[in-house]
């Protein structure tokens, strides 16, 4: 229940002893140096923790749940001078830690034991006299008396004594059993606060109260003039729309029953970014600077400058692979990028990236164990801000492109003309394909969203339109996507290089296997002609010589295997076989005058362009692309 409210019976007494006091809360400014007597020894509870040479202290000061005589049981303890033990229903016990005289040269460690196997401990630094240092609340779960020992630590010329008292909540029949009167609920707490599901809108909120209690009778309920759903002997209503600040709760039963209670809402809420902000994936490539702020709005007296705030930054996309032999497949989650502490609610976070260049969604969240707060660490709606991807400049590509190949003046030439075929030197695209549609990211953000890794079926990725490209590094970062498509060029024109030797090992065969069984056949048909020829020999047979390519059609060759030496299947349906963009133009035959030949040409001629299963003028392309 609150404290004196407007001509609540009992409360006249409090009021003239406590002129500081502010109504409406559970705490107060003023500094109450509070006496209790236990037995025959007195114990200042509020003691003073005075500097040993002329400096300041600290002393205690706020609502106890402690009252010499308290005019109603349901009354909060509060008051001044020494008192007795006390009894209440309310079960809050919140207080503030007050600086007497200077104390800015000291820091405390304050430890609290409740008495109820929960306990708090912050340490804050001193200040001006006068000055609030930290604030402890905690609500009693059950009937029963407590123990409350409070104990510190001090750092500098200063001391401290400890101080114990005790609290006895009494059981009483609540009309309203949750909230808990006096405590600080945060709009994220999801045992307490309704709000749209995270997956509806990256604006948080609205949010509704849930309240619950029972049934004085067999009656209806209102609760701020809104009927409750009753069930058998209890009843829930959600009141809707609630802000941040204290809230007044009133519930008033249909045979004039009513309870009143104040709670505090808070909200701890990332400032900036801001909702759906656009930060970059700068074109160097580098992350984004991110200068993120925060707020605990409601939060009453102010958050002690002491409280740690973690921070937590996740990317989202939705990307593609191709494992070997298999068809392209698109993936989707977080991927983490940062975490952080920042002390103090004035200090903003700026993220180490540890090397990571990812963009996409960003989800920022921060968490903290603000004092006195029910449920314990308080945790952030997320912030959704967007991290677009940024071409290079033309020029910046060029120099990239001639530094990595070794001022290989050729080889950057054909790498740059790959890349202007594949992707007109862009890594991202302004329109993502639907395959890219995320399923773990708000509905309200645009998806897919523009200024994605640029796609090109059925898995090519970026600038050089790498197939398979890794994620996340050669899908947002730009130079590591030209270096892969570099080194994918070199393994091809190695493997064009080997090619004559490959062909002419083949020829060697096909002539091996003439000697070896055409060979004797031949003779024979030979030895029954008339007039009759002479044996053959081996000698006889041509022997093929290959030549290497040309710089020109190595260069050509590599070409098109950037895009995979890829011919038709020899049959419908079957495998597709292995073809070089040029062809080597010699045959072994067996004339009608029953000699072996080797005809053809001799020479490599360019591959019909039919016999391609892929662009049979990619090369072509290439070389005019600028």
């Amino acid at each position: 229940m609150d404290s004196c409210d407007g001509g609540r019976t009992g409360c006249d007494g409090a009021r003239d002893v406590m002129p500081g006091v502010f109504r409406g809360r559970r705490w107060f400014t003023v500094v109450l140096m509070m006496m209790l007597v236990l037995g025959t020894g007195t114990v200042a509870l509020g003691a003073t923790y005075r500097a040993g040479h002329g400096g300041g202290g600290v002393a205690i000061g706020g609502t106890y749940g402690m009252k010499a005589s308290a005019s109603s049981p349901s009354d909060p303890c509060f008051g001044s001078g020494p008192f007795t033990n006390c009894q209440s229903t309310d079960p809050v016990v919140s207080f503030h830690m007050v600086s007497v005289g200077s104390t800015s040269s000291c820091t405390f460690t304050t430890s609290v034991d409740w008495g109820d196997h929960a306990t708090s401990k912050q340490t804050f630094p001193g200040g001006q006299n006068g000055a609030q240092l930290a604030f402890f609340s905690h609500p009693y779960a059950k009937p029963g008396t407590y123990t409350i020992s409070v104990s510190s630590v001090v750092t500098g010329n200063c001391y401290a004594h400890p101080a114990t008292a005790q609290f006895t909540l009494l059981s009483g029949a609540k009309f309203i059993t949750g909230p808990v009167g006096g405590s600080i609920i945060a709009l994220t707490d999801r045992t307490r606060v309704e709000s749209p599901p995270p997956d509806k809108s990256s604006v948080p909120g609205p949010y509704g109260l849930k309240v619950v209690g029972t049934l004085p009778c067999k009656c209806t309920v209102k609760v701020n003039g809104r009927a409750a759903t009753v069930k058998g002997t209890g009843w829930h209503v959600v009141l809707p729309n609630v802000h941040p600040g204290p809230l007044d709760i009133d519930a008033v039963a249909s045979d004039g029953k009513s309870e009143h209670i104040q709670v505090t809402l808070i909200d701890l809420r990332v400032v900036t970014p801001k909702d759906r902000a656009r930060l970059p994936v700068t074109g160097a490539p580098a992350m984004p600077a991110l200068n993120a702020t925060l707020e605990v709005a409601g939060f009453p007296g102010g958050v002690p400058q002491t409280v740690n705030f973690s921070w937590t930054l996740q990317a989202f996309n939705r990307w593609v692979i191709r494992p070997p032999k298999q068809k392209a497949q698109w993936k989707q989650g977080p991927l983490p990028l940062a975490q952080g502490t920042t002390v103090g609610v004035s200090a903003a976070w700026t993220p180490g990236y540890g090397g990571k260049l990812i963009g996409g969604w960003g989800r920022l969240v921060v968490k903290a164990a603000l004092p006195g707060v029910s449920g314990g660490t308080v945790t952030s709606s997320p912030r959704w801000f967007d991290m677009p991807g940024t071409d290079p400049v033309r020029g910046d590509l060029t120099d990239f492109i001639k530094a990595s190949t070794g001022k290989n003046a050729a080889l950057a030439t054909t790498i740059t003309q790959i890349a202007c075929k594949e992707s007109h030197y862009r890594q991202f695209g302004a329109k993502s394909p639907a395959a890219a549609k995320e399923t773990d990211i708000p509905s309200n953000l645009p998806n897919p969203a523009a200024n994605r890794p640029l796609f090109g079926p059925p898995a090519g990725i970026g600038i050089m339109q790498l197939d398979p490209a890794d994620y996340p590094t050669q899908q947002w970062n730009w130079k590591t996507n030209v270096l892969g498509g570099i080194a994918l060029y070199n393994s091809q024109k190695g493997a064009a290089s080997r090619y004559p030797g490959k062909v002419q090992a083949a020829l060697n065969a096909q002539r091996d296997t003439i000697i070896r069984t055409v060979l004797p056949t031949l003779n024979k048909q030979r030895a029954a002609h008339k007039p009759a020829l002479p044996v053959l020999k081996p000698s006889d047979i041509p022997v093929a010589t290959v030549p290497a390519f040309t710089a020109d059609q190595l260069t050509q060759d590599a070409i098109r295997g950037y895009n995979g030496f890829v011919g038709k299947p020899l049959k419908r349906g079957g495998k597709t076989t292995i073809l070089h963009q040029f062809t080597f133009d010699a045959r072994y035959s067996v004339t009608a005058d029953l000699e072996v030949i080797l005809a053809g040409s001799h020479t490599w001629k360019p591959t019909p362009p039919s016999g391609f299963n892929a662009n049979p003028y990619y090369v072509q392309e290439v070389l005019a692309c600028k």
